[in-house]
């Protein structure tokens, strides 16, 4: 399961260019995310470590990004994690990995009006920007992955007295709805808006037919651990990166 999630979440999110060396997914994106720009080293791996490492290195120094790996109890070969400590590669973050199973559609009260868009358009992302404090000259990356993603998806917006205050993005494959980004502007945070949000994002995916959704949080980030928990989320598992510093 670690694996179809790893791989709906990297077609969720895709990154510019991907390159796939010897069973490991090699993404680049600009350096915008940490996901649209690291060595996932999934499927099974048959080379020397060490001379994939220095590969995977020279290549990420040439396109002046880290050399960052995403890991999982289930990576390739099995003993990546501790050569990575032996080359000096530090665990960057860890993330908690959740899924839901939805019996029906979540009820929403609120005095705010939710706009959805199924394609790219420059408002949501020029919030999404905002909201998340990317720099503006990021926006040509953020909007190039964005119309990558080749299924079907949702661009939700919240409204309230006629100003954009929360946007998040869903994407469905199969059977799970992926759910990215939530984010309120910073003046209207701790109010509810990013529970409507996410229950918006659900419905939409359940109106589509899907019963399942996933998401990715940062174990610390308890206001929303304790959101995602009251909805029924539970964790299938922990996924962090390793960067050379």
């Amino acid at each position: 399961m670690i694996r179809k999630f790893e791989e709906i979440s990297m077609n969720a999110f895709p990154s510019l260019q991907t390159l796939v060396y010897d069973g490991w997914i090699l993404r680049f994106g600009n350096g915008v995310t940490r996901r649209a720009n690291s060595i996932i080293p999934l499927y099974d791996s048959t080379l020397e470590i060490i001379s994939k490492l220095r590969f995977c290195e020279d290549l990420y120094n040439e396109q002046k990004l880290p050399a960052l790996f995403k890991m999982t109890s289930c990576v390739n070969p099995s003993n990546l994690d501790i050569e990575l400590e032996k080359r000096g590669y530090l665990v960057d973050t860890e993330i908690s990995f959740q899924t839901l199973k939805m019996i029906s559609n979540f009820n929403i009260k609120n005095d705010c009006e939710v706009i959805i868009n199924t394609t790219v358009n420059n408002n949501w992302l020029q919030r999404y920007m905002q909201f998340n404090n990317y720099e503006n000259s990021q926006f040509e990356t953020f909007e190039k992955i964005l119309r990558q993603i080749k299924t079907k998806k949702c661009l939700l917006e919240i409204v309230k007295d006629k100003k954009t205050i929360g946007c998040g993005l869903g994407v469905i494959e199969g059977e799970y709805i992926g759910l990215f980004d939530i984010v309120v502007d910073l003046d209207h945070r701790k109010k509810g808006f990013g529970e409507i949000i996410l229950k918006s994002l659900l419905n939409w995916g359940r109106n589509h037919g899907v019963e399942k959704a996933y998401l990715q949080v940062l174990p610390d980030n308890q206001q929303a651990v304790e959101l995602y928990k009251k909805l029924g989320f539970k964790e299938e598992y922990k996924y962090w990166y390793r960067i050379k510093k």
